[in-house]
């Protein structure tokens, strides 16, 4: 609620820490709860920014708070974390950097050790989105290596 008034009254200070926002605005878009999602909407609609570009010039950042949600004790933020990153595959397909592919999907391995836990498809999905959606060959082009990413299962 307050980052929508923020946006309302004061865009051109939010665009100076878009850096920030951009991230927070993009997470809270996969938010569960259907009124909390809309107003993260609005937020992004008002910022401006197109999907790609956005996602793309923010995607350390975007990455950055994936991973603190998904080491999160929370399942929520857990399951909101795994959708922002399958989101960010879809948006960037074949232009998502390798570099940054691939510590995104070693954050998704890494979630889905342990015993299971609601949400848990929810990060398989992701993981299965971001290691379709480059169109690699492989997946050690990705720098993944195959018995890594089978330990989940």
């Amino acid at each position: 609620m307050v980052m929508s008034k923020i946006t309302n009254s004061a865009p051109d200070v939010l665009r100076t820490v878009h850096s920030a926002v951009v991230p927070l605005t993009l997470f809270g878009k996969h938010s569960k709860e259907e009124q909390e999602r809309s107003l993260w909407e609005i937020v992004w609609l008002e910022l401006g920014v197109s999907d790609q570009s956005a996602t793309l010039l923010h995607l350390s950042d975007i990455s950055s708070l994936c991973s603190l949600s998904l080491s999160s004790t929370s399942w929520t933020n857990r399951v909101q974390a795994a959708d922002t990153l399958r989101t960010v595959a879809t948006v960037l397909g074949s232009s998502y950097p390798p570099q940054q592919l691939s510590a995104n999907v070693d954050l998704l391995v890494d979630a889905t050790t342990g015993r299971t836990f609601p949400g848990k498809c929810a990060i398989l999905s992701a993981l299965a989105k971001c290691l379709t959606s480059p169109k690699r060959s492989n997946l050690s082009d990705l720098g993944v290596e195959e018995g890594r990413w089978c330990q989940c299962f």
